[in-house]
């Protein structure tokens, strides 16, 4: 199987989820990205990831995006599309009413997008994110990713108290 995944803000941000959810399924499936050129979070996509770069201006007003992004997917052949985040998700869906192609869109909160409501098939991170879909096609999936365990905080202040300590030789 093969699954793209469209992002469109060019910052990490919120996009950091979604490029650590590509890399853990790229261990197990074929995975493209179609992202915007220039993205910052560039660096933090996995290298099997086959990545596509879009150059037009990122709005779904914008007719030159619309049809960059349908000859980007043609292309790509993928066998479903995934989206995240309502602007992705609006644009995707204009490109899909004449691509065609399987869709699936994450919800990652519960503020209120009618986007969503309009969404063939829409996963909620959350039970309280699924109550802010009016929409039949909508499932529950938790933890789409294995959560990575932080490493642990040093004290700062500690730390600095102890630098000063035997910079001037003092207890």
């Amino acid at each position: 199987m093969k699954v793209c995944h469209f992002i469109s803000p060019i910052d990490l941000g919120r996009s950091e989820i979604y490029v650590d959810l590509t890399n853990a399924l790229c261990e197990s499936i074929e995975v493209s990205l179609l992202i915007p050129k220039g993205t910052l979070y560039r660096d933090r996509i996995h290298p099997a990831i086959e990545v596509i770069e879009y150059q037009s201006k990122d709005t779904q007003h914008n007719p030159f995006l619309l049809i960059e992004i349908v000859r980007k997917i043609r292309n790509l052949k993928p066998d479903i599309v995934h989206t995240s985040f309502a602007k992705a998700t609006e644009i995707f869906m204009l490109v899909n009413k004449v691509l065609q192609l399987p869709h699936v869109v994450t919800k990652h909160n519960p503020r209120k997008r009618k986007v969503f409501n309009r969404a063939p098939n829409v996963i909620a991170v959350s039970d309280i994110v699924k109550q802010s879909i009016k929409q039949e096609n909508a499932r529950v999936i938790h933890n789409g990713i294995t959560p990575v365990e932080p490493l642990p905080r040093t004290n700062r202040e500690q730390d600095i108290h102890n630098i000063s300590h035997r910079q001037t030789g003092s207890d």
